[in-house]
């Protein structure tokens, strides 16, 4: 995936886009500037892999371009902007939806619409496991909730908080079977008072969707 930023840039992994990116820049050269990070500075994300039309792999960078409302779009609005050597319009290149999930939830423009919108502004979490699979590690998962302006808890919660509009989550991948019975109880406790536990997908997919 390509970002790109204000001057507009861009990011990527797709080998084969490279000379066309190149190109696309050289094009627009007080415009385009390509990048291999997604910041504060990127304004749009390119994906260079898509499967299926208008969805894409979920990816760090997809994820962080999401929490940041960014436009992500097919790479194939790189070379229709080649073609008629102009910037056109990215809409109808918008990326709808994701793989694997495999479906059209446009979760992406709903995130880019709503900039002064933030997802998990109402939630606080504690990171009780070591991150997702092989997706992400415990420190960018906490730097993605952090991006939707989630509040990391340094100390396991065994209450919610007395604000009842705001979320208590307990992120993990697998509680049962308990390994002694004071986890049990702390599990017990905690969910009696209010606290969710939840894995790292529901806030994969809570993010992905917007």
């Amino acid at each position: 995936m390509w970002t790109f930023e204000r001057k507009t840039k861009i990011d990527c992994f797709f080998d084969l886009l490279q000379t066309e990116l190149h190109r696309f820049a050289s094009l627009f050269p007080n415009q385009i500037h390509l990048s291999n990070c997604v910041d504060d500075r990127t304004t749009h994300l390119i994906v260079g892999n898509e499967e299926k039309t208008l969805l894409c792999p979920l990816t760090i960078k997809l994820f962080q371009a999401i929490a940041r409302h960014l436009f992500v779009v097919s790479y194939r609005w790189i070379t229709e902007c080649l073609k008629q050597t102009q910037l056109i319009d990215e809409l109808p290149f918008e990326i709808r939806g994701d793989l694997p999930y495999g479906h059209y939830h446009d979760g992406m423009r709903t995130s880019r619409l709503t900039k002064n919108r933030y997802l998990f502004e109402k939630c606080q979490f504690f990171i009780l496991c070591n991150g997702c699979q092989e997706i992400m590690s415990k420190s960018e998962l906490t730097s993605l909730i952090t991006l939707c302006h989630g509040t990391i808890l340094s100390n396991f919660p065994l209450t919610s908080s007395t604000d009842s509009s705001v979320l208590t989550i307990i992120v993990c991948d697998k509680l049962l079977p308990f390994k002694t019975s004071t986890e049990q109880q702390l599990y017990e406790n905690s969910r009696t008072n209010g606290v969710h536990f939840l894995n790292p997908e529901w806030i994969f997919e809570s993010i992905v969707q917007y």
